[in-house]
């Protein structure tokens, strides 16, 4: 997200009425845009992610840039993903 995204944003949500109602509408388009699509980047080859076909339902998975598919990091069953996100870093982890 750029600065000037966010700067966009804060304003939009800025002019909301109460700021309950501002943090729940700032959350939740904080979280709908943590999503990358597929037509827009892709990740690393073998990097592990959170991926989704776009209906609700999410995995696990990498990209194999070797054949060019998606697979559960599971199962490494072939599985279809639209958008994708990195695995969020655990805080406790990122200070080690």
């Amino acid at each position: 997200m750029t600065k000037e995204e966010i700067e966009e944003a804060a304003i939009m949500y800025n002019t909301l009425a109460g700021e309950q109602k501002a943090f729940e509408s700032g959350a939740y388009w904080a979280l709908s845009h943590q999503w990358i699509s597929v037509k827009d980047k892709m990740p690393q080859s073998l990097m592990y992610v959170i991926a989704t076909e776009g209906f609700g339902k999410v995995h696990g998975a990498y990209y194999d840039s070797e054949d060019s598919q998606w697979k559960d990091w599971d199962s490494d069953k072939t599985i279809k993903v639209a958008y994708w996100m990195r695995v969020p870093v655990n805080r406790k982890e990122e200070k080690k």
